[in-house]
């Protein structure tokens, strides 16, 4: 009986090896550049509350729509909604957002035209980003508060800017 266990070990353990996650299935990013920097490169760089959070079944990677009520634009269109994309999960380099989190977003246009941030991105929650705000100045929008309730998802075109205004 003791033999068998002994003949089990040696595949027991190759077994255990796979188990442990492979480094090369984790996202990997080269360091961003500097809140200014960044803002030349990407598309849209606001602040905003996440209000709904929407798995996109048959995307790659199943992605999860992002809507934002914005409090601040730096660059972008000037509007009070938005919805991004982003991945479901942190391997997938998806930004880990919460409903009802204040987040500043570096965000850029895919060839489909929705807008899309990660983990590769200066994207972090508003209370951790305090220093990319001062350094990047007044915003050109700064949305006044509001006793409205924020938008759902009822006739949003997922992955669009909402309301008025363009890119």
């Amino acid at each position: 009986m003791k033999m068998k266990w002994i003949a089990l070990l040696p595949l027991a353990v190759v077994f255990a090896g796979l188990l442990v996650p492979d480094a090369s299935l984790s996202c990997s990013c080269e360091p961003p550049g500097t809140p200014l920097e960044e803002l030349a490169l990407y598309d849209a760089v606001f602040t905003g509350r996440v209000v709904a959070i929407d798995q996109i079944a048959g995307t790659p990677e199943e992605d999860v729509w992002i809507l934002f009520q914005l409090s601040a634009v730096w660059k972008g269109a000037l509007r009070e909604d938005i919805a991004i994309r982003t991945g479901p999960y942190d391997a997938a380099c998806g930004y880990p957002f919460e409903v009802g989190g204040e987040y500043l977003v570096y965000a850029y246009f895919l060839g489909d035209g929705d807008l899309y941030t990660g983990l590769c991105s200066r994207t972090n929650s508003l209370a951790a980003a305090t220093e990319d705000a001062a350094q990047l100045g007044e915003p050109i929008f700064r949305q006044v508060a509001s006793s409205v309730p924020p938008m759902s998802w009822g006739g949003v075109k997922r992955g669009h800017l909402l309301n008025s205004g363009t890119f």
